[in-house]
This record gives C-alpha cells, structure tokens and sequence, in this order.
C-alpha cells in the first residue's frame, strides 16, 4: 500500500475483532490502551496473512483509538464520541441477537490473525509419519465414514477435518456407538473406523495442547505495558529469582487477576500492585481469608497464591495465613453452593458430558445461553462465574466434568475388585484396555483421562506417572519386580509373556524392561528368564569361583566369566543353558564386587572387554590368522564371535587374503593414487566392492592387491571413500562409498536395486544383490523393507 492512500474499508471480521476489543474494556482490568495495541497488532497480522501489503498507517493504534469510539457507539445506541458505521451497527446486532453466529465469526477472525494451517493435510501428515503403513492406508477413509454419520445426524455441516474441539468429536465418537445402521453397515470394520477416529481425536487433542502453548507468548512484557510497580515485580521475578520469562508473564497477570477480583468483590484495599506497603498486606490478608478465592486458587494450582507470597516476599512483608471459617465473607459476594451450584450441575450434566473447558471465552458464552434457555440465574462476573462452575464438578486437564457418583462409585469398585485379586500395581494404559467398554460408556478417551479420575477419586493408593500402587509410593523397578516375584510360582526360570498372562495390569513392554535389567533375574534364551534365588549352588561353589576370580585379576588383570570353574552347578541346574547358568553365577556370586564387560571380569569400571584383550593380544604380531585370533575368543569368552575377531583384525591389522592379516608396517598405502583409481570405478557415489573388477590400474603397496586388501584401504586409509558392511565377511560383500554421502547401508542398497530393472521381488532381488556382492546371503531381514524404498525411488525417477 503506498504511503498517503486511502485506508481499505472494514470488513465484517476486522469488525468483530474490534468489538471484542470493545467488550473486553467493559469486563476486564488492563488498560484500555494495551487493548488497542493488542487489536492494532491483530488486525495488522490477518491484513498480512490475507495477502495485503501495508503501510504504517493502517491499522495503527492512533485509528483504533477512534474507532473503538465508534463500535462504543454502535454498542450503546447513542453517539458518545464518535458516530457509529452501518458496519458496526451489524456486528452489535449480531452479538445481540444471534450470539452463535458472533462466536463463529469471532473464531473465523481469530483463525485469519493465526493463519490457521490445512488440518486435513496436516493431520494426514502427521498419520504418514507415526502410524503404520496399513494403519495409515485407510484412515482417511474411515474418518469421511463418521463424518458422513455426523453430517446426516445434523451434527456438523462441512468437513469433519475443520472440526478440531475435543466437544464435538466426542459427542460424533458416542453417537457412532449408538447408530445400529451405521453399525451394522460397517460391521466388518467398524472396529477400525472407531480407532482411527481415536486417533483423530488423539492428534486434536495434541493440537489444542500446542495451540494453548504457543498462545502463551514467549516474549517478556515490554517495560511501557507495565507500571512501575508491575515493572520492579517482572524483574524480581526474572533477575533474582531467575524464572523463565513466560513463568514471569504468567506471575504478573495472575497479581492483575488477584486485584480485579478484589475490585468486584469491593475489598476495602484492592491494590496488591502499590508503593504503599500496607495496602498490598491489607489487600492480600482479605484475599487469603476469603473462602471463595481461596477455593479457586486451589482450582487453579494455586497460581495465584504463589505469585502473591512472591510478591509479599519482594517487599519485605510476611505472608498472611488461609483462614476459611464461612463459606464466603459476605453475603455480597456470595455464590449460594445449594441454589446456583446444584443449577451449574444440571447445566454442566444436560449440556457438556464430555466436559466444559473452563479457560475458553466462547464456552462461557455458550454456558450462559444454556442457563438462560433453562431459566438459571448466572454471576454476571465472568471470573465469579468460572468459580462457581469449577466448584460445582470434577476438574480434568482443562475442562470440568459434571459430578458423576455413580461413575465415582463404578470405578472405586473396578480398582477395589483388581487389588483384592492380589494385584498390587495397575498401568494407567493397561486399564484403560482392560475397561474399554467402561470407559467408553463414559466417554474417557485416553489413559491421561483415566489417571486424572482416578488421581482425584479413588483413596488408598500412591501415584506415579505411569501407574498406580496399592499402599505407600513405590518405583517402578521396586513395585514391578515385587509383582513379577508374587506371580513366579515354583519354576527356576519362566517366559516373559507368561508373566505377562499372570499379569494383565502391567504392560508386556514394561516388564520385559523391568526384568532384562534387574539382579534378581538372569537370561536363559530370548524372553526366557531365570529366577535367581532359584539357582542352585552351594557355598563351596561360591567360594572357588571368587578365589579363581580374585586370583586371575590380580595375575592378568582380569578374569573371563567363562572361566571360572563350574564344579556340579551344571549338574544341579541341568535344565538350563549354559548362558543362564553364567549370568546366574555373576548376578548371584561377582556382581556386588566384579564388573563385567561382555565376558570379562574386573575390578571397578574399566574400557576392558573382548575386543580390547583381543587387540592387546595381537598387538605386537607381525601376521596372524582369523582362525588364531577365533581361538582366543573362545578362550576369552566360552563361545565363539566372529564379529570379535574381525573388529579387532580390522581395527589393529590389514586383511591380505581371506584368512590372514599383517601388521600395518608391512602395507604402504598411496592414498591419493589409490583414491584416483577407485574414482573410476565409483562414478554415482558408491559401487560393491566386487565391482573393482581389475587391480592392474592399482599402485604398488607392499602387497598383492584382492578384495580383502581393497576392504581394508577403504576401511581405515582411503581419505575419500569408506568401508560400509552389514557385518565383516568372508565374500567380499559390502559397498565401498564418498565419505560425504552420509546414507545408512540398506538405503545404499536400495539405491543400488532401483537403478536396475530386477524384479522387485524379495526372491528376485535377494539372488541378484547376493550375486552382485551387496549382501553375504541371499535371504536379508530386512529386505523387504529395502524393496519398498527401491519401489518408491523407481516411481521418482
């Protein structure tokens, strides 16, 4: 817009902004003036979000502040200042007569000043990267089903991706439930279509938290919005308490919020914000003896409270003591709990099952239309209003929930049923699968939910984040393995998944994490586990295999747990393997003095592990074998690893053939030559080793040059490429790449498989990357997943 041109006219939804504004200046406590700053700025950000260019005059604070004269105006029906506009007139018209109408176009002007995101796309993305793929292949479909539902019940008119308010999906969720045609016409997926919407709902929720998040600025209040007072506190708050900034904002608007209550109630000193000391003790003490705000602040988590001492604490003065002796101080500020509370209750019980989110404008809005249609006299205050409505029902997250005693009673019953069973420790998670019908019928949509219930209602327990205990507080580790020891019966060793069957209250994963890591358990085989107060071994036993221990650190060092006699421990634990009975022998005899690395023994915390005594072993050798080196695994270790050997020969040594390695004094690399020659075989990046088809282009080395010595130059001397293996081999197979090309080694392949025309069949390609050196085996773990990504690049290209 150039400068000095005329100013576009209003628009319906800049109307709005400004009426709101308006409104505001009536019911709330900041200054006027930061209002209008605030609708400057917002009117400037939808200007800009729509596409306009604008100058420093439009907008800007100097129109606002005769504008709002105007909509002033508008709003009382007489000219005050400023003659009202036929636009503005509409918008108090609207407000007035039709309030849905007003909360929609208020939404849709606040959503132009955010720049509201595409929330199909964006959730559809979201889906993409968290779900997976046959999850995500149909959720989009399943979610237009219910949206079809919600049309045709009435309950929205347009996309159901531009519903995002947890209110309304919940009540779409349980009127799916409830529609026998939408049920049995999408019987067969019908458990899918309500998962999905689960899902949906989940991502909303997550967005609403977000948006909370961000709405809160995380800029410090300028010093010229402040007074002086409020200023001194702001930076009390920042310098010597050291809080965050947004913790700062918060604190002084919850000292604000403290003083407007104060004025409605007509305190006789309402100034907490004050040069004079005593009012702000005088205005505290009467806040903290009144029942009323004392309540709330507890309903708020005590954020007002704190923000209060904080500031008594900065001026020297003592903090008074909570004195709750009436029901409220006087009758003027009264919220009569057995007349207005037991309405609020059928309001919140007839109009907001899935709950009344106490911290949104619109929703009181929408509460007061309610009442008014029920015949229910309201607070005017908007504050005392959300007081009252916070007293009167059941607090979770954000919202409030109508007291439901029966549901109280129901889930009381629920818990009391599963501890009499002996069940000591209940998941959140798990008993919100265990009860999905439960909670279903009321409307409890996630774990979260359940723990707030059950925090605020069920008695005799301790709370963690993830569980619950019967009795005291517990950890987890200590709780779980108390659960995992009741239900063990007289077996040495059990599976995890049979644990689990005894244990329904304990998610699998949690007590796989709890017991592979635990001294009171050793590992037989894979989810196979031995108890080891089962194990047997006499005290005989025990003391040869600490002397042999003792005795081999103080000679070499170390000791190998594989080498510590075992006398008749096989023979008393003959049904268990061998690799139970030594993590048995460690955890029950040399955990409590010997640390164990691997397979090694030693004193205190040491770097000391296979690999390591292997490369001290052939430290000084001019040339050994894989087959000598093997040996000494298996004398380290009691097994053989040939993943040991070749890290150690790899790291220390220079691979010559296919079983012999030679001291790095023996190979004289010229790296850049070298790197020259490779450069003409690898032209896109990288290539298999075995695509170096001819050494005569290759410089002279010291040796004779093949694949494994090749292995080795592009291991640890080449100063462009580098070695990528699954694992180190006997074939050659691997892929020799640009150090730059950072990509993990099956994308490498999968790169390598798109730029051939093979069938991408995991037969087909399995053969061919075999044969081309990619891999050591035709069969790959992974391959699929490999084809999948060579699929997607071929239909790139």
């Amino acid at each position: 817009m150039a400068p000095g041109s005329r100013q576009p006219k209003w628009d319906i939804y800049e109307a709005i902004i400004l009426l709101h504004g308006y409104l505001e200046t009536l019911q709330s406590s900041t200054p006027r003036l930061r209002i209008i700053k605030r609708i400057s700025s917002d009117l400037r950000k939808m200007a800009i979000n729509r596409g306009m260019e604008i100058d420093d005059i439009f907008r800007n604070e100097k129109g606002i502040s005769y504008q709002i004269k105007s909509m002033e105006s508008a709003y009382k029906g007489q000219v005050v200042c400023v003659p009202s506009t036929k636009l503005f007139d509409e918008a108090v018209s609207i407000f007035i007569n039709n309030r849905e109408k007003y909360l929609d176009l208020l939404e849709g002007a606040k959503n132009m000043v955010e720049s509201k995101h595409n929330n199909r796309d964006a959730f559809l993305a979201w889906a993409e990267a968290n779900l997976p793929a046959p999850k995500y292949k149909w959720i989009e479909e399943n979610i237009l089903k219910m949206e079809q539902l919600a049309i045709s019940s009435e309950l929205i008119s347009g996309s159901i991706f531009d519903v995002v308010e947890l209110t309304m999906l919940k009540t779409i969720y349980k009127a799916s439930t409830k529609n026998k045609i939408f049920q049995i016409k999408n019987r067969k997926i019908i458990k899918n279509i309500s998962d999905d919407f689960r899902t949906y709902m989940q991502y909303c929720s997550q967005l609403l938290e977000q948006v909370d998040q961000t709405g809160k600025s995380d800029e410090p209040i300028p010093d010229y919005t402040l007074t002086a007072c409020e200023s001194e506190f702001y930076h009390h708050l920042k310098n010597i308490v050291k809080l965050a900034e947004k913790t700062c904002v918060s604190y002084v608007s919850s000292i604000r919020s403290a003083e407007q209550y104060a004025a409605e109630n007509r305190y006789t000193s309402c100034e907490l914000f004050c040069d004079v000391r005593e009012k702000t003790i005088a205005t505290a003490t009467e806040l903290y003896h009144d029942s009323c705000f004392i309540r709330y602040n507890e309903q708020q988590h005590n954020k007002f409270s704190t923000a209060i001492n904080i500031l008594l604490e900065s001026i020297g003065a003592p903090i008074p003591e909570n004195e709750v002796s009436s029901p409220c101080r006087d009758k003027e500020r009264t919220v009569d709990s057995k007349g207005v509370n037991t309405e609020i209750v059928e309001v919140l019980k007839q109009h907001y099952e899935y709950g009344f989110k106490f911290d949104s404008i619109r929703e009181l809005l929408r509460f007061r239309q309610f009442a008014d249609a029920m015949g229910i006299a309201l607070p005017e205050n908007d504050e005392a209003l959300t007081a009252a409505i916070l007293y009167s029902g059941t607090i979770v997250d954000d919202k409030v929930y109508f007291k439901n005693d029966n549901m109280t009673q129901e889930l009381q019953c629920i818990v009391d049923d599963i501890f009499s069973s002996g069940v000591n420790v209940i998941y959140y998670e798990s008993l919100f699968e265990k009860e999905k019908e439960w909670t279903e019928s009321h409307v409890i949509i996630s774990p979260d939910m359940l723990k707030e219930y059950l925090q605020k209602n069920i008695s005799g327990c301790s709370f963690s984040k993830r569980f619950m205990v019967k009795g005291c507080r517990r950890s987890e580790k200590e709780a779980v393995t108390d659960e995992i020891k009741r239900v063990w019966g007289t077996n040495q060793s059990n599976s995890v998944y049979d644990l689990h069957d005894c244990l329904p209250y304990i998610p699998l994963g949690n007590i796989w994490r709890i017991i592979s890591g635990n001294d009171h358990f050793a590992l037989v085989s894979e989810g196979e586990y031995l108890f080891v107060d089962r194990f047997r071994i006499t005290k005989d036993e025990e003391n040869d295999i600490l002397e042999f221990v003792e005795r081999s650190c103080e000679e070499n060092g170390f000791a190998s747990l594989y080498g510590v006699p075992l006398g008749g421990i096989e023979e008393e634990n003959y049904e268990l393997t061998q690799i139970a009975i030594y993590n048995a022998i460690y955890k029950k005899v040399l955990s409590h003095k010997y640390q164990l690395n691997g397979k090694i023994l030693s004193k205190g915390k040491t770097e000391l592990d296979a690999i390591t005594l292997l490369k001290q072993y052939i430290k000084n050798k001019d040339e050994c074998t894989f087959d000598e080196v093997a040996e000494k695994v298996v004398e380290l270790t009691g097994s053989s690893n040939r993943q040991y050997v070749f890290q150690a020969l790899y790291d220390d040594m220079v691979r010559v053939d296919r079983n012999r390695f030679v001291s790095n004094r023996y190979v004289r690399f010229p790296v850049d030559e070298i790197d020259t020659v490779l450069s003409g075989f690898i032209t896109d990046k990288f290539r298999a080793i075995r695509d170096v088809t001819t050494f005569a282009m290759f410089p002279l080395c010291g040796q004779n040059w093949n694949h494994y010595l090749l292995e080795s130059f592009s291991y640890k001397y080449s100063r462009k490429y580098s070695l990528r293996v699954i694992h180190f081999n006997d074939k050659n197979a691997g892929i020799i790449a640009e150090k730059d090309f950072n990509r993990k080694y099956n994308e490498l392949v999968a790169i390598a498989l798109a730029r051939t025309n093979v069938e991408l069949s995991p037969k087909i390609s399995g053969q061919y990357l075999f044969k081309k050196g990619y891999m050591a085996k035709s069969k790959y773990t992974k391959l699929d997943e490999i084809i999948q990504q060579a699929l997607k690049l071929r239909n790139e290209r």
